[in-house]
């Protein structure tokens, strides 16, 4: 395999595969044949017989087998329906997206061996095996998985026991039920429709400072917001590299790649020494879609192209390591990856094989990005890189990496049927998911008191088991830092005290308030920051009547609050 590093000794090995030089098809069917408990598939279309033929005999030797599939790409793939029959015939549960944009996934996950396998490789006979190697390939990255394992198997139960946008195609003879442990998500993945992937990616292109570095493999462009942000970058200096697809330019089918690209080389003449754009030159196709961003030393890669469907309509899966600073999974993605970027930029295969082409704009020397951190909103700014960002300013909490049972709720993923009254959705770069929930400033008188049948709220779900002590922290910003719009009200559908005594109750007047301003000689807010229900103290924990999934609710204190995130720590996080 390309990289693999030992995570930590409760870690198992993360591993890349390069599929323009390497078998990557092997590893996966030794897992499908060497798996003893149970496989759950997320494809696309198959046109690989022997993945099916693998699955059909894992079937076969008792393994449970579940499939999640798109009857839609029967029409765009023929040969799908047959490997699909095969999968009905062996007598395999499978269940169809049937709402919005297609399932786009492309991965599998293994119980008994504890790996999920994910790309945006399609399960074909050229996506996982060069045809010649460095010469006729796909780009993609195929990344076998045991840390990501839990978030996968936690998103798959839940799409597998969605009846709204899902239905049973076949097999499904059961009450639908979860098949997993529920597992926290892992803050760096990204999961389409249910999470924006453009309004995660923006701001982080928009964070990248002048004089930073941006190097994207993409191969699908036919979406402006992107495109509108590398052009930003280029006017403030931020230099870039981008390698392409030339079939998606010519593709009449979609006219906006052209029209983006297009742009990008109208935008290299604009800010000259910014821009410089390549072309597949192998014989293969380029399938990635991969963004570096190096002030930050975060890389964004999985499925998603940068089309409108991508963004928040199909069924994606992508991770952005802007989270979980300090984890060396972080690294080796951002570095392994890149290496094989970089080879194919500048031609440099071990049989000197010509890999990309320049393409419409100048030839640019190497970058030599400093090794400083040039960014005045980074907290070492002249420091080594990578840049590092506050958590945020006033309040009385701190930032950090949650501990083991903390519970964390991302304003930004709050759905919008969950939002009532003026609460929107705003972009904020420097919001955990890049954006956040906002109550804008109307003038209004502040309440002292919860309502009990509010107009202007919020709501999400959450599990947690009863009798657990929480420690209730919010991220917040107050709108132009005014005192007067840096606080809120917040229930809890089934909240008790230590003694048991139902409080902070939806439906009521209770309420824990969380003020950004530190107590009475707290200084007046600056941008971000955590705070608790206290004042001038620490607030009283959180506890709940039963285990399960309980409701919380955000409500208006004072109008000109933003919300990021909603914490319930068992620790001192």
């Amino acid at each position: 395999m390309a990289g693999l590093l030992v995570v930590s000794s409760a870690r198992a090995q993360e591993e890349l595969c390069d599929s323009s030089a390497e078998d990557c098809r092997a590893p996966l069917l030794n897992l499908i044949n060497n798996e003893r408990v149970g496989i759950d598939v997320g494809v696309w279309f198959f046109k690989d017989d022997r993945y099916v033929q693998a699955l059909v005999r894992a079937k076969h030797r008792g393994v449970h087998v579940r499939v999640l599939m798109d009857t839609r790409a029967n029409a765009s793939y023929p040969t799908n329906a047959h490997e699909l029959d095969q999968l009905k015939n062996a007598g395999i549960p499978m269940r169809r997206k049937t709402a919005g944009d297609i399932l786009h996934w492309k991965l599998m996950i293994f119980d008994g061996q504890g790996v999920v396998e994910w790309s945006g490789g399609n399960f074909s006979p050229t996506a996982f095996v060069p045809q010649d190697p460095y010469k006729d390939y796909e780009d993609e990255v195929i990344y076998f998985s045991k840390q990501l394992l839990g978030s996968f198997m936690s998103i798959f139960d839940s799409i597998w026991t969605n009846t709204i946008d899902y239905a049973n195609y076949v097999n499904v003879v059961e009450t639908l039920t979860r098949a997993h442990p529920q597992f926290p998500i892992d803050p760096r993945l990204n999961f389409p429709p249910k999470d924006s992937y453009q309004n995660r990616l923006v701001p982080l292109i928009d964070r990248e400072p002048k004089g930073g570095l941006i190097d994207v493999d993409m191969y699908r462009v036919t979406l402006a917001r992107p495109v509108d942000a590398l052009i930003r970058a280029a006017a403030r200096g931020v230099r870039m590299r981008l390698y392409f697809e030339p079939n998606e330019y010519v593709n009449t089918a979609r006219p906006g790649n052209k029209v983006q690209m297009d742009r990008l080389v109208a935008a290299a003449k604009q800010y000259p020494g910014t821009i410089e754009i390549r072309m597949r030159a192998h014989l293969g196709l380029n399938h990635q879609k991969t963004i570096w961003l190096h002030t930050q030393h975060i890389v964004v890669f999985g499925t998603s192209n940068w089309s409108d469907a991508s963004d928040d309509n199909q069924l994606e899966a992508n991770i952005f390591t802007d989270k979980n600073p300090g984890d060396p999974l972080n690294d080796l993605l951002f570095n392994e990856v890149h290496q094989m970027f970089l080879r194919k930029w500048y031609n440099t295969s071990p049989i000197g094989a010509t890999e990309t082409t320049a393409w419409r704009t100048p030839v640019l020397p190497p970058p030599n990005p400093s090794t400083t951190c040039t960014d005045p909103a980074a907290t070492n700014f002249g420091g080594p890189k990578p840049c590092v960002y506050p958590s945020g300013g006033g309040g009385t909490g701190g930032g950090g990496t949650p501990g083991p049972g903390t519970i964390v709720l991302w304003a930004s993923k709050v759905a919008a049927a969950r939002r009532h009254g003026s609460w929107r959705l705003q972009i904020d770069a420097a919001a955990a998911g890049g954006s956040a929930l906002w109550n804008p400033d109307a003038g209004q008188a502040k309440l002292a008191s919860a309502l009990a049948a509010p107009a202007d709220y919020f709501e999400t779900t959450f599990s947690a088991p009863a009798g657990k002590a929480y420690h209730l922290w919010v991220r917040m910003k107050a709108q132009s830092n005014a005192y007067g719009n840096d606080s809120i009200h917040v229930q809890f559908s089934d909240s008790v005290t230590s003694a048991g005594a139902a409080t902070l109750r939806i439906g009521t007047t209770s309420a824990a308030a969380v003020i950004l301003q530190a107590g009475d000689a707290g200084p007046q807010p600056q941008g971000w920051g955590w705070a608790d229900n206290g004042w001038n103290a620490p607030g009283s924990n959180i506890y709940f009547t039963a285990s399960g999934t309980h409701t919380v609710r955000i409500q208006q204190r004072e109008d000109g609050a933003y919300v990021d995130q909603i914490v319930l720590s068992p620790d001192t996080w």
